[in-house]
This record gives structure tokens, sequence and C-alpha cells, in this order.
């Protein structure tokens, strides 16, 4: 060895280390060596240094020959790894060296160690040379399998070795079905045997061939290829075997089969292709004779062959369309380009509009000796792009006297066209003043993101609409009302906003004073139904207090007149009691009415104990069974609140009585998030709450109205034949 050997040693001897090192340095080879004791500079060593041998000589109890060694084949995996130690068991060894260690050796040999690291750095120099050999064949490989052409390999005897992808899917056989297998019986062809053996012995001579023939593939389809065969020399410029790479030209056959009947085809194309086509010869003196026209020519003219062949040009194009056209052809050949040129021509067929192509064809000295012509008639086009014209004028003009705005805009909300009522509603004085400009600074602070949002909605492809409210260049103030949609192109391509905006100035106008008039007449409402209530509240006390009073004083006063008497007669006696039963009557039915127009345990007690004491009233009236609940405390609410849920209660209740036919009613009272929440439910009959002259439409109003008043929230769930449930929910 020549160059260097560096040696890393782990070695926590010196003595054995200055061992190794006298036994390592001899003259045929200089050494260089690292000692280290520990891990971390171990590490080092291996990225810095970059041994070629590495000494594992130390043990340390967390660091063994196993990590040392699994470390250098992660870090340098092609420097062997020979551990000296002063005992080691069979199985031991046999473990380190099947780990991947080179050798080892006990301190007690040393003298072995020079022939242990000559012959473990012989050995990874092989590995390393296989390794590359090994790689190189699965490039090699791997680069036949990428490629579009069957790659196959065989021995002289037609033996296959070698079978790429492509093989496989042109041929059908796997590798593993090829692999071993004679190629001529593997691929039977339709040429005789004998031309295959003659073949391989031509190969044999170090000779290429290359042609096609028929085979047949796995799946017993016949079909061409196209092969070209190379012999395979050794070292000693030996043949020993033939690499065939072929294609499957079925394609390219059909191809071949389809330019045979091209002349047929063009023929036939040629006479019936849409377009006219001619061919004119040129003559001295700017003579322009027709040599060939097709059906088409015929047709579109009016005329026949007879009429056209052989004559010249100027015979059968009329004036003036000669005359541009002979400038015309006079430019093709001087410029040796295709000239294109617009012309309309009268023929017997009518008036003809046509866009003529007219191409000059030279002969090998530059002379022009043909002009090849074609016309692509577009009389029908023209009648519609007049059509088209006149559709567009009717629609623009529907457009420029529409009375609502009519607008576009681009993704970036920029105007692109706008109608004039459009621009009277901006107090724009032009179209040109405003047009590429973003219209947002017109819109209302308020309404800007939303006009925003609206854009991109559209240019997403969704349609939408916006009420919102804009300033005129003049100042005015006007709400607008906007319906927009995706205009697209031909492609379906999103290009603009189409909008169509309405003035809604008026409506929103009155929608306000209806509004206010709402308002209004809620106020009014509510500041009847507390005049009502403290109506019924002082009319309910001066019954109860003043009539109450007065009837319990004329019992007592009765009472005693009757005890003063002394009456004996019975006659008497049971009408003095008669009338002391009226009074007792008359003081239940005052009682009853007070209670009836403002229950007095509503304002004593609370709203809990009012609502179950008209359940049990009116269950005890209507002998339907009323179920009351309570979930909640007495809550502290305003008197004018705790009375509108009593009597929307009691609405409820009596609309059930009287209407559902119901056996049960289950009601509740409870509070969720800073909400009083009554829910009253029934099993009666339930109704259509479609129908507008529904019977209980009347208390049901005047539920909702009071729900409004207290800003609550009314639902009601009903259906023929399954009840109905009224919830409300109040904030508290």
């Amino acid at each position: 060895m020549s160059d260097i050997l560096k040696i890393l040693i782990l070695e926590d001897s010196d003595k054995d280390t200055q061992v190794i090192k006298d036994l390592l340095q001899v003259k045929e080879q200089s050494c260089e060596f690292k000692v280290v004791e520990e891990k971390e500079p171990f590490e080092q060593a291996l990225l810095e240094f970059r041994p070629h041998v590495v000494l594992f000589c130390n043990v340390l109890p967390a660091f063994t020959a196993q990590y040392a060694l699994q470390i250098v084949k992660q870090i340098l995996p092609y420097a062997p790894f020979i551990l000296i130690t002063g005992t080691v068991s069979e199985e031991f060894a046999a473990a380190i060296i099947k780990a991947g260690a080179a050798d080892y050796l006990l301190k007690d040999r040393m003298t072995r160690l020079p022939m242990a690291i000559q012959s473990a750095l012989k050995q990874k120099l092989t590995e390393i040379k296989k390794e590359k050999a090994e790689e190189n064949n699965r490039f090699q490989a791997k680069l036949l399998n990428t490629i579009g052409q069957a790659v196959v390999a065989t021995d002289m005897n037609g033996i296959i070795n070698f079978w790429n992808k492509a093989a496989e899917e042109i041929y059908g056989w796997t590798e593993g079905e090829a692999i071993g297998k004679n190629v001529i019986d593997l691929l039977p062809a339709t040429q005789l045997k004998e031309q295959a053996i003659e073949i391989m012995e031509n190969l044999s001579t170090g000779e290429r061939w290359a042609g096609e023939f028929l085979v047949q593939g796995k799946d017993g389809k016949v079909f061409p290829v196209f092969v070209t065969d190379s012999p395979i020399c050794d070292a000693n410029n030996k043949t020993i075997g033939v690499i065939g790479i072929s294609s499957d030209i079925t394609e390219r056959k059909k191809i071949e089969q389809q330019l045979v009947m091209s002349t047929q085809q063009l023929a036939v194309i040629y006479n019936t292709v849409a377009d006219v086509i001619f061919l004119l010869s040129v003559e001295d003196n700017e003579r322009f004779k027709f040599i060939s026209v097709n059906h088409t020519f015929l047709e579109a003219t009016g005329l026949a062959a007879n009429q056209v062949i052989d004559k010249y040009a100027d015979e059968i194009i009329p004036a003036p369309s000669w005359n541009i056209a002979l400038a015309h052809y006079r430019k093709a050949i001087v410029t040796k380009s295709t000239v294109q040129w617009e012309e309309v021509s009268e023929y017997p067929s009518g008036t003809k509009t046509g866009v003529v192509n007219v191409t000059p064809v030279f002969d090998e000295k530059g002379n022009c000796i043909r002009l090849v012509g074609s016309v692509h008639d577009i009389t029908e086009s023209k009648k519609a792009e007049e059509a088209l014209k006149e559709s567009e004028n009717y629609l623009r003009t529907i457009i420029q006297t529409e009375p609502e705005c009519i607008k576009l805009l681009n993704k970036k909300g920029e105007l692109e066209e706008m109608n004039p009522a459009g621009l009277a509603m901006i107090e724009a004085n032009s179209l040109e003043e405003i047009k590429g400009n973003s219209i947002l600074g017109l819109i209302n602070e308020p309404y800007r993101d939303a006009f925003t949002q609206l854009t991109e909605d559209v240019f997403a492809g969704k349609s939408g609409q916006l009420i919102f409210q804009v300033t005129g260049f003049k100042g005015t103030q006007r709400w607008l009302e906007t319906h927009a949609v995706p205009l697209k192109d031909a492609n379906g391509k999103i290009i603009s906003l189409l909008g169509v905006t309405r003035d809604i100035t008026e409506r929103k106008k009155t929608e306000e004073e209806l509004s206010n008039t709402n308002e209004e007449l809620h106020y009014l409402s509510s500041h009847l139904q507390n005049v009502r209530e403290e109506e019924r509240m002082q009319i309910a006390r001066d019954i109860h207090d003043e009539l109450g009073q007065q009837l319990t004083g004329l019992k007592l006063e009765m009472s005693h007149l009757i005890k003063k008497m002394n009456i004996t007669d019975k006659l008497l006696q049971q009408k003095a009691e008669g009338i002391i039963s009226l009074i007792d009557d008359t003081v239940n039915s005052v009682r009853t009415i007070s209670t009836n127009l403002r229950p007095s345990i509503l304002d004593d007690i609370g709203l809990i104990a009012a609502l179950e004491w008209l359940s049990e009233e009116i269950d005890k009236r209507s002998g339907i069974q009323i179920k009351f609940e309570a979930t909640m405390p007495e809550p502290d609410l305003p008197t004018a609140t705790a009375t509108a849920l009593f009597r929307i209660y009691q609405e409820a209740l009596t609309n059930a009585v009287r209407h559902s036919e119901a056996r049960h009613i289950n009601a509740s009272l409870s509070k969720k998030d800073n909400n009083i929440i009554l829910v009253i439910k029934d099993d009666g009959l339930g109704f259509d709450t479609s129908m507008k002259d529904n019977k209980k439409a009347v208390g049901l109003m005047g539920m909702k109205e009071r729900i409004f008043i207290l800003n609550g929230h009314y639902e009601l769930n009903s259906a023929l034949g399954k009840g109905t449930q009224i919830k409300i929910s109040i904030p508290f």
C-alpha cells in the first residue's frame, strides 16, 4: 500500500495501543493513528478523521463492541471493524461477525493483526466493487425497463436470460414466465424456423440483423413487430448471446394501409369537402387557367365542369370581383405566401360571399407554376352577422330605454357598462365619466362590505341580491335593490357581473312610515292593555271592597233583624233564610267577578301561584285534566310582565277548552338563558295553522301582541289530529 492507512483505535490501555502501533508500523505501509477512549471522541473521529480501519479494543459498560460497530456501519459503512479482546466466547464471536465485524483477535495473538487488516481491506474492496457492479446492473436493468421497446437477451441457443417490462406489455409473458425459455418457442413467428436459425448464425459472426415479421403473443393474438438483433460479445470478442430490441408496429402498419388508401380518400374528400377548392395554372402574360375544381365549386357557382375546366379565370370570375382577385393573385406570387381576402361575386347560383385563400406553387427555378385556391362560403354567416347586429341594436335599444339600471362590473368592482337609467340614479353626466372606476365609493359605508361580498359571490358562480344605499355625485341619497348574476362567455368562463338595479327609495319611505305606524299601533295596543288592566284592577277592588262590604253588612243586619223579630211562622222563617242564602250567593258572585277581572292572588302572592290557581279553576270547570309545573322560583317581574304572562296563559287555556276537545293539558314555566319560558301543550284536535279564518285567530293575535310588546318570542306548532303546542319566551 502506497497511501497512508488511517487507523482509528478505541483503547484505554497505552501499553496495548503501543503494541498495535509497533505491529503495524512497517516499511511497506505508512500508517496514521487516532486513539480515543470514549464514545463522543469516537464518533467525532469517525466524522473528521475518516479512518480506513477501526480497531475496537476498549471495554466500557455503556459502550459495547456491538454499539460501536453499529455507529461505524452508519457513518463509515466501508471501513472494516476489527474487535481486539482479551477473551471472547464462540457465541459472542459468531454474533459480532454476523453483525458485520470484519474479524476478531485475542490480545495474546496480536501478531496476526497486519494480515487481518490486509484481509479485511481486500474483502471490503471486493464488497464495494461487487456492490457497484450490482448497482450498475440494477441501473441498466431499470433503464431498460423504462424504454418503450421490448428488450430481450438470449444465449446462442436462444434461451432467454433478460426480459424487460416493455416485453411483458408487448408479448404478454411475464419476466418469470419468459426467463429460461427458448425465444423461438415462446414467440412463434410466421417465418420458418430455418430462417430464425440462419439469423442466429449471422449474428454469431458479429453482424446485426433488422427486419419485421409476425409473432404470436401469450393471448394467441398475431401481430407485426420490427426487430433489431445485435450480437453480445465477451472480452475476447466472441459472440456469446443476442440482444433484440423490438416494437409492436401494429399501428404503423395500419397507418401504412391508410396511406395506401389516401389517394382514393383525398379524391373523395376533394369532391365532398364543404369549401370550394380550385387549381389554376399560371401562364405567360398573367393568364390563369382552371385545371381542376371540386364538386363544391360547381355547386356554389351553378356552373358545369365543362364550363370551367381549361377556361381562364377572367372568363369565369365576374367583374368587378375579377380585378380584386387578379390583384391578390399577383400579391401571392410576389410575396411567395398565402394571401387571403373576402369576395362577393354574382354567379348563376346567386350572390355569394366567401373568404378566398390563394397559395402559390413554384418550380425548382423559382417560377410560379400553380395557384392553389380555396373559398370558404360565408354567405349564411354574413346573413347571421347582419341578423346579430340587428338583434344587438334591438337589445341595446331596450337596455338604453329600460327605466331600471343595467350595469356590468369586473371582478374588482369597476364599472364596464351602465345604461342611462343607471347613470341618472348615480347622477353621472356620462358613462365615460365613471367607466373603469370602482363604484364602491358611491355606496354608503355600512353597505360596502356586503356589496364586495356580493361581487365575490357572483364571480364564484352564485347569483344574489342586495338592498343598499348610495349617494350620487350630486349628493342625492337613494335606496337601491340590485339583482346580480354571473355573465359568462362562450366557454362558460365568468367575465362580468350583470346587475339589474331598481330605485326603491319611495318603497323604503313607505316601509319606514309603515314601520313607524306599526310602532305607534303597538304602543297604543300596549297602552290600551295597561289601561284595561288598571280598569279591571280598579273595578275588581271596588266590587270586592265596596259591594262586598255592603253585602256583608246587609247580611249582618238581616240576621240581626230576624233574631229581633223572633219569627215563629215557619213560612216567614224559610223566606228569611232564603234571603240570607241569596245574600251569600251574591257575595260569592261578587268574589268570582272580582277574581275574573283581576285575581288578587297575582298581586298578593305572585305569578306562579296565580298560574297554579288558574289551572285548578279551569280544571274544575272544564273537566280537562290540567297539569302545571314551575321549575323556577318566583320571578321578580314588573307588574305589566307578570300580568301579560297570566293573560297569555289564560287565553291559551280558554282556546284549548273551547276548541281543542283535549283531555289533557300540560303546561310549564321555566328559566333558560335569561329568558322565562312558558309552554302550553294539549292532546286535542289540533288545527291547520295556515288557515286564515281559524276561530283561534283573534285570541292568538292578542297573545302575539302581548309577546311583541315584551320583546318576546312566540312559537305555535299544531297539526290536525296531533294537538297544539304554544311556546313563549320572554327576556328576564
